[in-house]
């Protein structure tokens, strides 16, 4: 009876989403050493958050989080944060894939909105590359006769229309990798992070994130230009010494 509650106050926390009540931002820091971490933060209005908090006897919709109030835009949201540290690449994008195992029940924990999500480093001699390529899954807008993807949670939600595909309109990405951004990637670049803003679910979307880092192929030639200059100035003088011999 619990987990069932559960899912229907998910249910309807994402109904609510359709005024603009949920905001979902997750940021992903790589590290160099091939380690990272992953925030969530979960945001619904304070109207919402009274709303569902109306129908949990406990007075606690969300099992003991630790709520607090941002402000956006004037609109004040209730908001809480988790952050899993010291994961491995390969890790961090199971999470992401896969939700929390360890506790499917919660809202962090329930079906992902990633299909797919590699995470690489490649090494060079001088220098190293670091790629995060993701896709989301594809929402359908016709619950009634499509399987929307989202499992247990997909199928309470027959007969809400569209209101799955709208609910998932306000969700951002944020990668912070190692290195440079390079050019290739898309989303908007902020130094060395990148921000994916995802507002339609239904086509699906490619994030493809692309960083390098020690030396680039500028300071590669530039080295070599200047070994090049000091060869050519120690052949000089050691002609000059050479003539002056004779």
């Amino acid at each position: 009876m619990r987990k069932r509650a559960k899912i229907l106050a998910l249910v309807l926390l994402l109904i609510l989403t359709l005024s603009g009540c949920l905001k979902v931002d997750m940021s992903v820091r790589l590290n160099s050493d091939e380690t990272g971490s992953l925030t969530a933060q979960f945001a619904i209005s304070k109207e919402a958050y009274d709303y569902l908090k109306s129908f949990d006897s406990s007075g606690d919709p969300f099992d003991g989080q630790e709520y607090f109030e941002i402000v956006e835009d004037g609109v004040t949201y209730m908001a809480f944060k988790e952050t899993k540290e010291n994961l491995t690449f390969d890790e961090i994008a199971k999470y992401l894939v896969e939700g929390d195992e360890e506790d499917k029940e919660a809202l962090t924990g329930s079906d992902s909105l990633f299909e797919s999500v590699e995470i690489t480093k490649t090494s060079g001699f001088l220098s190293n590359e670091y790629s995060f390529v993701a896709s989301t899954i594809r929402v359908q807008k016709d619950t009634d006769d499509a399987d929307n993807g989202l499992g247990d949670i997909g199928a309470d939600l027959d007969g809400f229309g569209n209101s799955l595909a709208e609910s998932l309109s306000k969700f951002t990405l944020t990668i912070e990798m190692p290195g440079k951004i390079s050019p290739n990637s898309n989303g908007k670049v902020e130094g060395n992070k990148v921000v994916f803003t995802i507002s339609d679910f239904t086509q699906g979307n490619i994030l493809s994130v692309h960083s390098k880092d020690g030396l680039t192929s500028t300071y590669i030639y530039i080295g070599f230009a200047a070994i090049l200059l000091i060869l050519i100035v120690i052949f000089i003088i050691r002609r000059i010494i050479a003539n002056r011999a004779y």
